[in-house]
């Protein structure tokens, strides 16, 4: 036989050895993040955010009075705004406002920004702010700052993540909610009050 060619056997082989290799990149790239998968956790404000682990929040807007809500045992309606009032909250309206916060991405990261660099993003002091507390006895503090003319958005960071970013009007209003925004509305407060007295 020539030795310039590989005998059938050895064909045989190397094809089954180069099958087998591309079958194991094959899945193990499979259980990898895809690169949009990749981008979309990347981009993310708040990594590795889950909105059932907040038990707290805490607004405080440029303007008007500071908003906390709690969460209790109440299934039906387990958000209570315990300042500027207490009240009942609409469970929907703050499940919408921590999905800003699950999901809201970031238009541009800046990587570890020092404090001392905060003030010339308006994060210290911030303009706004609001404080996410978690059951694991974790806190997460919400600085928006000034605007952004690189990609008209708004500076933010997530203390302790020293991370700055900028979102656009979709998480930067977040900041601007009311006690009305979250409160349980009085005619549907006022049905319930009817059921509650029929049952």
């Amino acid at each position: 036989m020539d030795e310039a060619f590989l005998s059938w056997r050895t064909n045989i082989i190397l094809a089954a050895l180069v099958v087998g290799l591309f079958a194991y990149i094959g899945f193990f790239e499979s259980k990898k993040l895809g690169s949009d998968d990749y981008k979309g956790r990347h981009d993310r404000v708040l990594a590795g955010f889950a909105e059932e682990k907040v038990i707290r929040i805490a607004i405080r807007p440029a303007a008007g009075d500071a908003i906390e809500l709690v969460r209790g045992s109440d299934e039906e309606h387990p958000w209570t705004i315990t300042r500027p009032e207490e009240a009942i909250a609409d469970a929907d309206v703050v499940r919408a406002f921590l999905d800003i916060w699950e999901y809201g991405n970031a238009l541009r990261r800046l990587q570890d920004v020092a404090p001392s660099e905060l003030t010339s993003f308006g994060l210290e002091p911030p303009s706004a702010a609001i404080e996410l507390y978690f059951l694991d006895g974790s806190r997460t503090e919400i600085r928006l700052g000034k605007g952004d003319t690189v990609a008209a958005g708004r500076y933010l960071i997530a203390l302790p993540n020293p991370d700055v970013v900028v979102v656009d009007h979709s998480v930067s209003e977040a900041f601007d909610r009311k006690v009305d925004n979250f409160r349980f509305k009085s005619e549907d407060l006022d049905t319930l009050k009817i059921q509650d007295a029929g049952s």
